[in-house]
């Protein structure tokens, strides 16, 4: 049986009344970006098209896909367009966001291609030294992992649910969009950041349309 992590067990200083005030803000609980289980005959599609480019970067019809793992993003490109995809920090590795507040879609997507690699057998193991980005003269020790543990996108503790989605509880997801984690004093978004983001969205639903056919 499924665990069902109510937000008071995660949020324990907010309000019911203000979680309720939250829900009827935001409307309707909308879809997940990918179908939570995929077709079997749509990873074996994607599985029997993958093509490796690199050590961690992999072809897929028009689009190249790579899993940086020192960096903590995986990233999607097509005709010399990317789009970060999503991004896990590199330091706290239970905290990721997306492009979007979708982020229990993208960690679906990651799951996605974690699946299509184990099809295809193309896995692969990397190493590196942890760097924080907020004391980039500070590495941690080594670390060895391969490609599919990383896109199982799991907390340290898999039995500690940190952070809930509003639209699906007890997912272990983040909640800020890769674009949100700026320097303080950053400042909002310009135009030309604002287009950026926009054209990767679009980039991402495009590919999600050409390979999830669940």
């Amino acid at each position: 049986p499924e665990t069902l992590i109510v937000p008071w067990l995660v949020a324990p200083d907010a309000p019911l009344a203000n979680l309720l005030e939250m829900r009827a803000a935001r409307g309707p609980v909308p879809p997940l970006t990918s179908a939570r289980a995929p077709t079997w005959d749509a990873v074996a599609q994607a599985a029997a098209f993958l093509g490796r480019l690199g050590d961690t970067a992999w072809s897929l019809g028009e689009w190249s896909i790579e899993v940086d793992l020192p960096a903590g993003e995986l990233r999607i490109t097509r005709d010399a367009r990317t789009a970060r995809v999503l991004v896990r920090h590199p330091w706290d590795a239970a905290r990721y966001g997306a492009l979007d507040e979708d982020a229990a879609g993208a960690v679906l997507l990651a799951r996605w291609l974690r699946t299509v690699l184990l099809t295809a057998g193309q896995d692969a193991t990397v190493t590196w030294h942890p760097v924080d980005p907020d004391v980039p003269d500070h590495r941690g020790p080594l670390v060895s992992m391969t490609v599919t543990q990383w896109l199982a996108m799991e907390p340290p503790d898999v039995e500690v649910e940190p952070v809930i989605d509003w639209r699906v509880q007890g997912w272990v997801v983040g909640t800020e969009p890769w674009s949100a984690w700026e320097p303080p004093g950053a400042g909002s978004l310009d135009a030309g950041e604002g287009a950026s983001i926009h054209a990767q969205k679009s980039l991402r639903d495009a590919f999600v349309r050409a390979w999830r056919r669940d």
